[in-house]
């Protein structure tokens, strides 16, 4: 069975694939070699990665909601309690009031004044939140059913696609059928989609659970000795490492190069025409990817700009989220 399309693209989200798909493009598999040796996270890390994220996001959601005499009840069941509280002061501001006075939202049957709407609906929001959360697991429960196949690995590592998951997460929940729906419903799913709050959310907190996993920090590490993955949100550190390591790539082949020479002469010298056919074999691959890496370092800047590029647009709604809270963690 292939991977869900919310959990792809919620583990490309985690390893920046888009930004890795342009400078993989000269490595060929080299990047999913990679991630089979090193991403080696279980079905089961996997799945309750997902199903904490989609709790922590719909408790935040409500925190947010909440009067504040009510807000430290929900922050306390939390394991972050500071970062769920800095999400959870943003809800009103940049998601509530927008929302209410935007055409997303349905005002006929509630009172012109904004305090009363905003108090009403938010209530309702948190009751429909609650009544949501229990659902995680028949939601996620089939999201990685074994361990990530090669196939699961090329897809997540080579989207390109928008990273948004909340009309994917919804349409999971419709065949859920949850019974116990509250007032608002049809206005609170909307305002779920509203500037994708509910797919941000839960990948907020699926990166901050997995971005420190010993696994994805080596999985990260081994990209970037391959020249795969910069940070280029820092497109000038990002172009020192990725010289850096093409440079040290170039050095290491030059040597190479040099050694498989020096057998030659002395094969040559042997009438060793074995040794001969298979360094004259070897050579024009190593000679031929010295003179890739030779040109990859001419074009560095360009390279890395459409890597920022590619993830930028990929990661369009959930750098809002980032300016919004003002913590730079995508």
């Amino acid at each position: 069975m292939s991977l869900p399309s919310f959990l792809q693209i919620s583990l490309s989200s985690l390893l920046d694939s888009p930004a890795v798909v342009e400078l993989a493009a000269r490595a060929g598999d080299k990047a999913v070699v990679i991630l089979k040796n090193h991403f080696t996270l279980s079905s089961k890390e996997i799945n309750d990665a997902i199903q904490n994220s989609y709790g922590y996001a719909l408790t935040t959601i409500a925190a947010g909601l909440a009067a504040p005499e009510q807000k430290l009840a929900f922050l306390q069941k939390l394991r972050h309690s500071k970062l769920e509280r800095e999400f959870s002061d943003k809800i009103a501001i940049n998601y509530l009031q927008p929302f209410l006075n935007s055409s997303h939202f349905q005002q006929d049957s509630i009172s012109s004044e904004t305090g009363e709407m905003s108090a009403n609906f938010g209530a309702n929001a948190i009751k429909n939140c609650q009544v949501l959360i229990p659902y995680k697991k028949q939601l996620f429960q089939d999201a990685a059913e074994s361990a990530l196949t090669e196939a699961d690995l090329t897809a997540i590592i080579s989207y390109k696609g928008p990273i948004s998951i909340t009309d994917l997460v919804l349409k999971q929940l419709e065949k859920v059928r949850p019974s116990e729906k509250c007032e608002d419903w049809d206005d609170f799913i909307t305002f779920l989609r509203y500037k994708d709050l509910l797919g941000n959310a839960i990948l907020f907190f699926f990166h901050e659970q997995l971005r420190q996993h010993p696994r994805v920090k080596e999985t990260f590490a081994a990209l970037q000795r391959a020249g795969l993955w910069v940070d280029v949100r820092d497109i000038k550190t990002a172009q020192q490492s990725l010289t850096a390591t093409l440079e040290q790539q170039h050095g290491e082949l030059l040597r190479q190069l040099d050694e498989q020479k020096q057998l030659m002469a002395v094969a040559m010298q042997a009438n060793d025409f074995i040794q001969m056919g298979e360094i004259g074999q070897a050579l024009p691959g190593l000679q031929q990817q010295a003179t890739a890496i030779e040109r990859d370092l001419k074009q560095v800047s360009v390279i890395l700009q459409k890597a920022q590029a590619a993830w930028q647009q990929s990661h369009e709604q959930l750098l809002q989220l980032s300016a919004i809270l003002k913590c730079g963690r995508f």
